[in-house]
């Protein structure tokens, strides 16, 4: 059985995240929507910092709550590297990665890292091809195994990433 959340229309723009953390520096963050992607950038000092970010919020019962967030960003040696974030443990088996599947096709696995009572994390270098995917692409899937051996599908939207990935290149 496999249960699916679709995430269209859902996204908020305006959830800002920290990237950097604020000790006693000035720090500026500028975001920009585009499409159903953010690029949002933090400069601190003589570091800065920018991401493509997807940020998926479902309401229930009138209240906002953050379902999980991905974000592409370069490497000092110009790889794109993926982070996804789930900000609450909902029986997540940490054996099986998240898969990302693009319009059907299956394209990468990205391994957990890290969960905690904050959430999971799982972070990779995305392959080139992946990432060429995502940007000819319309819509894509993190599937997630649960406990219970049941996958759960979490649909989203890559309306405005190639845009965005554009942007983000640019900022570099």
């Amino acid at each position: 059985m496999v249960f699916r959340i679709l995430i269209g229309g859902l996204v908020s723009f305006y959830t800002v995240f920290m990237l950097l953390p604020a000790a006693n520096a000035q720090e500026t963050e500028v975001s920009q929507g585009v499409g159903e992607w953010i690029l949002q950038c933090a400069d601190e000092g003589d570091i800065s910092s920018c991401e493509a970010l997807y940020i998926a919020d479902i309401i229930v019962e009138d209240t906002q709550i953050s379902l999980f967030r991905f974000s592409l960003s370069k490497t000092e040696d110009g790889k794109d590297y993926g982070i996804l974030y789930f900000p609450y443990v909902v029986d997540l088996f940490l054996g099986a990665p998240p898969t990302l599947i693009v319009d059907g096709q299956k394209q990468d696995k990205i391994p957990w890292i890290n969960c905690s009572i904050d959430g999971c994390w799982a972070h990779k270098v995305i392959s080139p091809q992946t990432v060429s995917a995502m940007k000819g692409g319309r819509d894509a899937v993190l599937r997630l195994q649960m406990l219970d051996g049941r996958n759960l599908d979490v649909s989203f939207s890559l309306m405005g990433i190639t845009a965005t990935l554009g942007k983000l290149i640019q900022s570099e």
